[in-house]
């Protein structure tokens, strides 16, 4: 898998244990600890992160499913007309 003496998923598991919260201090904390999984590193941080502004974020409310197909629907539909008028010309 990798050749590091660490396996990723430790790693990982040693950050979720060890920080509370993800915040730039502690990625390069554990980049100088692990500076061959600094890119891995650094997603994992960045997901974390968004995962965590997500908890904060208002309900948006419910999505309309039948409002947003019928849209795109209708956007295909113009489309292959418009297709089909050239064509003919």
């Amino acid at each position: 898998m990798t050749s590091n003496k660490y396996d990723l998923e430790e790693v990982l598991d040693a950050v979720m244990l060890a920080e509370s919260k993800p915040s730039h201090e502690a990625l390069v904390r554990w980049i100088k600890r692990y500076p061959g999984f600094r890119k891995e590193l650094e997603t994992f941080f960045v997901a974390w992160s968004e995962a965590e502004m997500g908890k904060y974020l208002p309900d948006t409310g419910e999505i309309d499913d039948e409002a947003i197909t019928e849209r795109a629907v209708k956007r295909v539909l113009a489309k292959l007309r418009n297709q089909s008028q050239r064509s003919r010309s």
